[in-house]
């Protein structure tokens, strides 16, 4: 049996986690490198030759992806759905 008080659990969540860290650092974490708004990217989603991805700053402030050559598209949580397959 465990001793003592239980810290409550916090509720994951979008705003959670944005809590803690921003768009920005959770889309440099899964790059590896830091955001060029004027820079095409080689799509981490494929092995391709030619950079097809690109990211912006939505209306809404938050940063979004494009990949040209899917047509995908969203924000930092759906890029690392994205990355690793989640649905």
């Amino acid at each position: 049996m465990i001793k003592g008080k239980q810290k409550e659990l916090q509720k994951l969540d979008r705003e959670t986690i944005l809590s803690k860290i921003d768009d920005y650092n959770i889309l440099k974490y899964y790059l590896g490198q830091d955001i060029n708004f004027k820079k095409s990217y080689k799509s981490s989603f494929r092995n391709d030759k030619k950079p097809n991805l690109r990211f912006f700053m939505g209306d809404s402030g938050k940063i979004l992806f494009k990949d040209f050559a899917t047509g995908s598209s969203g924000d930092c949580f759906q890029f690392v759905m994205k990355l690793f397959g989640i649905n």
